[in-house]
């Protein structure tokens, strides 16, 4: 009995403080100082084993591949048990980095499912942090999103769900596959859903709504084109 009620309290102590199934997403900037102080403070791989995904730009710039070389050797040094994830993105394509990193972020959710979701976002270009940011609210997850102020003496945080994109039902996503896929006609989309030309067109109107495709004309013909705002869903 007395063993079953530490076990029980011991549980309630690591759910309450927050380290139980921790998993950090951190756009990686030059400098490592910032990811290290949040797994440091949050006690990352000490009690549980936590995920930590650092999203990095493409390319061969030597301080961002020092940055994550940095932080494996912290890991690494101090036995911590954190799954170490690097996802590397092209900065110049918003769209398809933003999407990048959502699917990475629910791929990893769904293999390990932390109880806690922290979006570090104190490191890399402007334009990092903002894919890394979007591509997370995106997923719809609840989450705290961390902000170290650059001289060190503070941080702001807030919930990952100030924010919110809604993501398309599944009937939705399943044209944006179609229209990638090469079916750019409203026929061909309406045999494959096996529904009538004027309920495609309607599912059509609303990916439109939403910026999500285009229909183009020439004459009488018409072709459905997508967007690069799509990307974030395929």
């Amino acid at each position: 009995m007395g063993v079953c009620l530490y076990v029980l309290f011991s549980y309630f102590v690591l759910v309450f403080a927050g380290l139980v199934g921790c998993f950090v997403v951190a756009s990686v900037g030059f400098d490592e100082r910032f990811i290290v102080r949040l797994i440091v403070s949050s006690k990352l791989g000490v009690l549980s084993e936590d995920v930590l995904l650092l999203v990095m730009p493409l390319g061969d710039d030597v301080r961002s591949l020092n940055v994550v070389r940095a932080v494996e050797k912290f890991i690494g040094n101090y036995g911590l048990k954190v799954k170490l994830h690097v996802l590397r993105v092209d900065v110049a394509d918003f769209w398809g980095s933003a999407g990048k990193v959502r699917g990475k972020v629910e791929e990893i959710f769904g293999k390990h499912v932390p109880e806690k979701l922290i979006v570090l976002l104190s490191g890399g270009m402007r334009a990092l942090i903002l894919e890394t940011l979007t591509g997370c609210i995106a997923t719809g997850l609840k989450g705290e999103i961390i902000a170290y102020r650059e001289d060190l003496k503070g941080y702001i945080n807030f919930p990952l769900e100030t924010f919110k994109i809604e993501k398309p039902p599944l009937e939705e996503l399943n044209v944006l596959a179609m229209v990638r896929d090469g079916l750019v006609n409203l026929r061909s989309i309406a045999s494959a859903l096996g529904v009538s030309k004027t309920s495609a067109f309607r599912i059509i109107k609303r990916l439109e709504e939403k910026g999500l495709v285009r229909v183009e004309y020439r004459g009488r013909a018409s072709k459905i084109v997508l967007t690069d705002k799509a990307k974030l869903w395929l």
